[in-house]
């Protein structure tokens, strides 16, 4: 039977013709074109079928974790969401390169190349064969591309003399953006340090740029310095409750990479709440266990206590029971009741609470300079001491406005050394929230009671050295 030839293209047309067909293999060659869509088949000529479309290009290959011993007590088993995640859940979401090198996807990624396996497929599959699937489907995504880019030594002209060098025991993560987070373990004084490397390629318009970013000279300095002396550890992780690269000290964020300026920001007092990286029983065990195995700035030994109430509202204070550090449980009830009240009753103590994130109230050890109460910490964990002896030295109608008037000066203290006012200036602004609250919950006391509240607030004022 006769076959119909297409004509050569003509110079006009033949940039289209040659994109129309540049993905057919190069064992097609010898194959003839396809027919123009619309144009009928000669009669009695062989119809060429259309090939299937080509599979994606596979920029890496990976492969399913199959190791998970080497990665337990690595920086990739902190960077989900905290070092309390569960290794095993997080397993269908790590792959391997060939030379071993583990890569971590954020939930985001994860999802998506789930997405791109059809239901019924998926139906049908054990958790290793989509584990297989997801494997194959992220070495032809975009950030595989990307990573194929930092890992070829013919570019090293470009990116200068830190090419990036993947090892068998790299550490990596996909960030929702696509951005590729290598984390580093360095040796320092204290055993090992992280250090992390953010790559990412940009397209604006026909360019693309791949840039490489990472903690600036002033947050590694901090970071690196904590670590030799020995205060807080700091810690760089990934967070997927909040989408961002942190640095944290493993209670709450202290400051957060924003890829837009390229550069790391400071936690906010205000931002605080959304930045703790341990869900609110974690938190719990973390900070009771801070009280009990550590010591608080300004107390002789560790906190000694049988046991402790918590307010209901996020975040909980802690309040010690029994022991050497700890109130009558009549008293610390007292104390919570008080809390909740002002909560109600004064926006200006909400304000300074949420931001304080005061977390704890005990008795002192010691008292030798005879105060009442004085705010102290171990780490990021704030609280204050309540010398009890004081205030039982006053009479009844006195203690049921010390009491709210206490809590509102120690914790609007708390909030303005989190703001980092100091100085004079603290004081002043600690008195000036002070006669907000003042102002927000006097009508709630008899006569009697709101002239003892306003003597004891003129009296501060005088203590310290401020106009009333």
């Amino acid at each position: 039977p006769a076959i119909v030839v297409e004509p050569s293209p003509s110079p006009e047309n033949e940039n289209e013709e040659l994109a129309a067909h540049e993905t057919i293999d190069d064992e097609q060659t010898g194959t003839l074109p396809l027919q123009d869509e619309g144009r009928e088949a000669v009669e009695g000529t062989p119809t060429l079928s259309v090939p299937p479309a080509p599979e994606s290009m596979e920029f890496i290959h990976f492969e399913p974790i199959t190791d998970i011993s080497k990665i337990k007590n690595s920086i990739i088993y902190k960077i989900a969401g905290g070092k309390y995640i569960q290794i095993d859940d997080l397993v269908p979401r790590i792959i391997q390169m060939d030379n071993g090198a583990s890569v971590t996807l954020s939930e985001a990624i994860y999802s998506e190349l789930l997405s791109q396996i059809p239901k019924t497929d998926l139906e049908n599959m054990t958790p290793e064969e989509s584990h297989k699937r997801i494997s194959e489907l992220a070495g032809s995504s975009e950030w595989a591309e990307t990573l194929k880019y930092f890992t070829d030594k013919n570019n090293a002209n470009t990116l200068g003399r830190n090419l990036l060098n993947i090892g068998p025991t790299a550490k990596l993560f996909i960030s929702p953006d696509g951005s590729i987070i290598d984390f580093d373990l360095l040796p320092d004084r204290n055993g090992q340090s992280t250090i992390v490397t953010v790559l990412q390629k940009k397209t604006n318009g026909n360019e693309t740029k791949y840039l490489r970013t990472g903690p600036s000279e002033e947050h590694l300095r901090e970071y690196y310095l904590s670590k030799r002396v020995g205060q807080i550890l700091i810690d760089i992780l990934w967070s997927e409750k909040l989408n961002k690269l942190i640095l944290t000290d493993g209670y709450v964020a202290t400051s957060y990479f924003d890829p837009e300026t390229n550069s790391w920001k400071k936690v906010e007092p205000s931002q605080m709440q959304d930045y703790k990286v341990l869900s609110p029983e974690q938190e719990e065990n973390y900070i009771i266990d801070q009280l009990k195995t550590k010591k608080a700035t300004y107390n002789s030994a560790q906190y000694e206590f049988t046991d402790y109430i918590s307010t209901s509202e996020y975040p909980q204070t802690f309040i010690l029971v029994g022991g050497e550090n700890g109130f009558t449980e009549e008293f610390a009830n007292q104390i919570k009741q008080t809390l909740k009240w002002l909560l109600d009753k004064s926006p200006t103590f909400r304000k300074n609470y949420l931001e304080s994130d005061i977390r704890f109230i005990a008795r002192p050890t010691s008292n030798p300079e005879d105060y009442l109460s004085w705010p102290t910490n171990i780490g990021r964990i704030y609280g204050y001491e309540l010398s009890t002896d004081r205030f039982f030295g006053y009479d009844i109608t006195q203690r049921k406005v010390l009491l709210p008037l206490n809590l509102a000066h120690e914790i609007s203290r708390i909030a303005k050394i989190q703001e980092g006012v100091s100085g004079e200036e603290h004081d002043k602004a600690v008195y000036k929230d002070q006669g907000e609250i003042v102002n927000e919950i006097l009508t709630y006391f008899t006569k009697e009671e709101q002239k003892a509240l306003l003597f004891f607030h003129e009296g501060d004022a005088t203590y310290m050295n401020l106009s009333p």
